[in-house]
């Protein structure tokens, strides 16, 4: 590969990165979410620490919404137009190189 010059891989490695990244934010706060819920339940705490723990998961639903949401979904379609961007790229480079219009009878390529 010569300089300057980007890969399949490497931007489909990049748009995986993307949207690995987004399903992470995405996957986060829902599960803090489920764990202060199944904290909130249990019969020992007091009404003072019930309450403290409902509010924190209202505050993570809040920042889930207003956040992680958005940015999660910003990602995910950053990495899904990367990894389609590089293979439309990988195809047009493997169709315009001279060794597969030489195949093609009618379209050699002239030195």
């Amino acid at each position: 590969m010569s300089k300057g010059k980007i890969s399949f891989t490497q931007l489909f490695l990049v748009g995986s990165v993307f949207l690995v990244g987004g399903l992470v934010l995405k996957w986060y706060p829902e599960s803090v979410i489920g764990g202060l819920t199944q904290r909130s339940l249990d019969p020992g705490l007091s009404q003072l620490e019930k309450i403290d723990y409902q509010d924190s998961v209202r505050r993570w639903e809040y920042m889930q919404i207003t956040a992680f949401f958005p940015l999660s979904s910003t990602l995910m379609v950053i990495g899904i137009i990367i990894m389609i961007y590089s293979a439309i790229y990988a195809l047009s480079r493997r169709e315009r190189s001279p060794e597969t219009l030489a195949e093609k009878p009618g379209l050699a390529v002239q030195k």
